[in-house]
């Protein structure tokens, strides 16, 4: 069985039939297992036509076909599967979705997914039109003639438009704020000028065609216009400016070289910047040069010129140009300025919207009109595209699918759609002018919707899945769009979009439930265990008195239940068991399954340890009697960890380590729990260091061989050697095999230090046969590890090993224990023939401690046994160990094979082992093991006799 986050895929199916989204149950392959109803609506196939058939090529594209594997993997890897992504229809349309993967396992194991698919284009496409019409409102702040700023008070500007950036002369405005830093130091032509703005605009709250002398770029100085007020935060307080520059220097110009003329140059004056014409009547007397430009004449053109000719014949009205033009003079000569908003004609014959202002003026007795013309074609295109806009927008607004409410920027409600109505049941003319706070936001999320309406105010969108509150009083899940609706920079309003999610919301909830509990025992899993420890923690830092520990549970032979009854029993078992522990602790607690046979158990609110070890003691009491299986009674009982000091712990991480230690420590000694000890840990740290010490003492050269004689008996003839491994540590001096080994074996490190002690072994014996005529007879043996016995080179490194030092294989010999043998009865058969076709000699090693049948001996080629050194030194005080070494001795003889005695360390011992027909022994009595330049000196002696 699996724990963690996938759940029973069989009894979820009943649930997600009647889902409103498309949801396929797949599996490894990608092949549909089964859909349900909105899966047929969405992509146009019957269940029967795609259940049981892999999806691509049918749901997913080609070219699409390692989606589904990488969220797959993503998912696995703890993390989200979800990707928007485009699928197929029936019909061989394409349809934009978001598929977000879920794990799920059914009984079989199988690895299963559920794909949730859901239809993004028709909020896609809604958002890309609110977008589109966004960017637009932006254009026409880029496009503006006039210069537009936002600044600060202390002469930093905040945003500026292209326009202003071509009156200072500047490339962009990007070019502009990063060269203008200082307003009043580096732009103000005139000492003193900005401090008058400051003045001006904070006393009044804004400034009206506020002129002043500015420097370019390029260091000449213009004329500018300020047109800007103060924009305050919500406390009062001044936040920026913001306004428009126009650039008046022409008419500044004008106005300082007209000063002394007469009353009609200072008319012009005025309004140097736009076209000016003097009639006399409806003929053109002279005009500027904006006036040319706008009309298209050159100056020797313009005499003759008459009103007619720069009018065309009708206007957009249907009115006659000459007629509107006759009403329009005669009202002005009487003495009635006149200002009209009508079309123009160029020399080329194109027209162009104007705004013309028309007053009278005498000079030397003569009457003439003053026309000043100003270009309004971009206002008037900039106001049909917002009117376009606006009927765009009205459009979506009434036929969104989604509710849609329109605000003012201080969040009064000015219109809302008729899907606002049918959600929420506000009819539009009930809610006109209401603050929508008032209306749909429950009171607990007010300072929620205060913080959108703030965020959108300030030109932001908002996206948030959140709760609103209908007419009726019922919270409904949504999910809310919001964004400004901006012109020129300035929010207009707001709009705020509310898709109905309660369905997905409800779906989503049994999902998160699934991926918090484990779905055979409904306990919390791993990750929901690991959450509430790590609250625990935080509530013992800020309470003072909270104690919590932990409990972490191993079953003591629930494998072999699985093993034997089946996984059905194992789970049946997994069931029970999580009841029992259930009845064994309060509400406030928590019983968790953490995988496999793993449960964990978080105690909260105790007083003394004591609560904590009778918690405990019920757990082992009620996991102690038998369970009922399918007719059979199964006992399962369990080793505890437990974590009792919590304080000093940082992370769940630590605590759930300690744990395991104390769990396996407990399994270690046979006791049936165990409190977690700082010597625990510390035993840990020390056999992590002590690892990474050894593997740098294998690259470092720290480790030898020491030599053990062995001797013939009774004649105490030097025969051979074992070879035995020991490690010189650099500081902390000869470490005992005892030590290293079993670390070795448990880390992997056996392997290369195997092979390094049999190369070494070989490397040796060949130099003493070499060196020593005396040791020309002798043989060396060396031990070999389960590990190193698997290799599947090991035979052909020894046949190289030999060849390289001259050593006949004879004179080798190989100790193997007796369950590295019979591990794999098959495989260890052949490699030990191969050893044996190679000529060298096997021992088994320990006899008599290990495999408890004797036939192996019969069924593969051992030359020797090496009686275990329990049994020699335990001949004095038991009758039963000389005994088992005389049978070890009588079978060896019977079977032809040799025998060595090891670790006889008195002369009552050696007497007795050779009384029972020992022919070989070692041990202390004769040597104990030696380096090697004493082992020479033991191969000389003995060839001096």
């Amino acid at each position: 069985m699996t724990g963690g986050q996938t759940f029973d895929a069989e009894n979820f199916l009943s649930l997600f039939e009647e889902v409103p989204v498309a949801v396929c149950l797949i599996d490894a392959a990608d092949r549909a297992l089964k859909v349900n109803k909105a899966f047929e609506r969405l992509f146009g196939y019957r269940r029967e036509e795609i259940e049981g058939r892999p999806l691509l090529g049918l749901v997913i594209p080609l070219g699409r076909e390692n989606e589904v594997a990488t969220l797959a993997e993503g998912v696995r890897r703890g993390g989200k599967g979800r990707l928007e992504t485009t699928r197929r229809r029936s019909d061989g349309s394409h349809v934009q979705v978001a598929v977000t993967l879920f794990p799920a396992s059914g009984r079989s194991g199988e690895e299963r997914f559920f794909a949730v698919y859901n239809d993004l284009q028709e909020l896609r496409d809604a958002e890309k039109d609110l977008r589109r019409a966004q960017d637009k409102y932006q254009a026409f702040f880029e496009n503006a003639a006039e210069g537009i700023f936002q600044s600060t008070p202390g002469g930093g500007y905040i945003v500026v438009n292209p326009a202003l950036a071509r009156i200072y002369g500047y490339n962009s405005p990007e070019d502009l704020m990063n060269s203008l830093r200082d307003i009043e130091r580096e732009l103000y032509a005139d000492p003193g000028r900005r401090d008058d703005f400051i003045r001006a605009i904070t006393a009044a709250g804004e400034v009206r065609d506020f002129e002043s002398r500015v420097r370019r770029k390029d260091g000449s100085v213009i004329w500018i216009s300020e047109n800007a007020r103060v924009v305050r935060r919500p406390d009062g307080s001044l936040d920026f400016f913001e306004g428009t520059v126009t650039d008046v220097t022409a008419r500044r110009e004008a106005e300082e070289a007209l000063k002394a003329s007469s009353e009609r140059y200072r008319s012009l004056v005025k309004s140097a910047s736009d076209g000016i014409l003097t009639l006399k009547d409806t003929a053109v007397v002279s005009t500027n040069l904006r006036a040319r430009e706008l009309f298209g004449f050159d100056e020797d053109e313009i005499p003759g010129l008459c009103l007619e000719n720069l009018l065309p014949p009708v206007q957009p009205d249907g009115r006659p140009s000459g007629q509107v033009a006759r009403e329009l003079l005669d009202k002005a000569l009487a003495g009635a300025p006149q200002k009209i908003e009508w079309v123009h004609q160029r020399k080329d014959a194109a027209w162009f919207h104007a705004e013309v202002s028309l007053n009278r003026f005498d000079a030397h007795g003569e009457t003439f009109l003053t026309a000043v013309v100003r270009d309004i074609s971009e206002r008037k295109r900039t106001e049909a595209a917002l009117e376009r806009e606006r009927a765009h927008l009205k459009l979506l607004f009434e036929s969104s699918p989604q509710a849609m409410v329109l605000l003012s920027p201080e969040g009064r409600v000015l219109n809302v759609n008729p899907a606002f109505t049918r959600l929420f049941g506000y009819p539009s003319a009930d809610v006109a002018g209401e603050f929508n706070r008032n209306l749909i936001v429950p009171e607990h999320l007010a300072a929620e919707a205060a913080s959108f309406n703030a965020q959108v105010n300030a030109g932001r969108f908002v996206s948030k899945e959140t709760v609103r509150r209908a007419k009726n009083g019922t919270l409904i899940p949504v999910s809310v769009l919001g964004y400004p609706i901006e012109l020129g920079g300035r929010i207009e309003g707001i709009y705020y979009i509310y898709e109905d999610i309660t369905e997905r919301k409800s779906f989503e909830d049994q999902l998160t439930h699934q991926a918090f509990h484990d779905g055979l025992t409904g306990l919390p899993n791993r990750n929901l265990f690991t959450e509430r420890l790590n609250r625990a923690m935080e509530r013992s830092k800020r309470r003072m008195g909270y104690n919590f520990a932990v409990l972490l549970l191993d079953l003591d032979r629930f494998k072999r239940i699985n093993d034997s009854l089946g996984h059905l029993a194992g789970d049946i078992l997994l069931k029970g068991i999580a009841r029992r522990l259930e009845s064994c602790v309060r509400s406030v607690d928590t019983v968790a399954r953490l995988g496999g046979d793993e449960f964990a158990v978080l105690l909260e609110e105790f007083a003394t340890s004591r609560e904590v070890i009778d918690v405990a003691d019920r757990i082992r009491h009620v996991l102690d009697k038998p369970f009922t299986i399918s007719g059979n009674e199964v006992y399962c009982g369990a080793s505890i960890g437990i974590v009792l000091k919590t304080q000093g712990y940082t992370t769940a991480e630590d605590i759930l380590r300690d744990s395991d230690i104390a769990m396996y420590r407990s399994k270690e000694s046979g006791k049936d729990r165990l409190a977690f000890t700082r010597r625990m840990h510390a035993l840990a740290v020390e056999n992590l260091r002590m690892e990474n010490e050894l593997r740098q003492g294998l690259k470092n050269g720290d480790l030898t061989l020491h030599y053990q004689p062995i001797y013939s008996l009774p004649g105490r003839v030097l025969q051979g050697f074992e070879a035995l491994a020991r490690w010189k540590h650099p500081t902390l001096g000869m470490i005992p095999p005892a030590r290293f080994i079993p670390l070795a074996e448990e880390t992997g490190l056996i392997e290369p230090l195997g092979e390094w002690a049999l190369a070494e072994a070989m490397l040796r014996l060949g130099r003493w046969r070499e060196l020593l005529p005396q040791a020309r007879s002798l043989y060396m043996t060396a031990n070999i590890s389960s590990k190193q016995f698997r290799q599947t080179d090991l035979v052909e490194s020894i046949r190289l090993g030999l060849s390289a030092h001259h050593i006949p294989p004879h004179l080798f010999k190989l100790e193997i224990t007796e369950s590295v043998i019979m591990r794999d009865a098959k495989t260890s058969g052949d490699k030990l023939g191969k050893l044996k076709n190679l000529g060298v000699h096997l021992l088994v090693d320990d006899f008599g401690t290990g495999y408890s049948s004797l036939s192996y001996l019969q069924r593969f080629p051992i030359d020797g046994l090496k009686i275990d050194r329990s049994f020699v030194s335990g001949q004095g005080d038991a009758r039963e160990n000389r005994e088992i070494v005389r049978t070890i001795v009588s079978l060896a003889r019977n079977l032809e094979l040799d025998v060595v005695a090891e670790g006889v360390e008195t002369r009552e011992q050696l007497e007795s082992v050779a009384a029972l027909g020992c022919l070989s022994a070692q041990g202390y009595l004769f040597s104990p093991p030696v380096d090697a330049a004493s082992a020479e000196r033991l191969i000389r002696l003995a060839g001096q006799g």
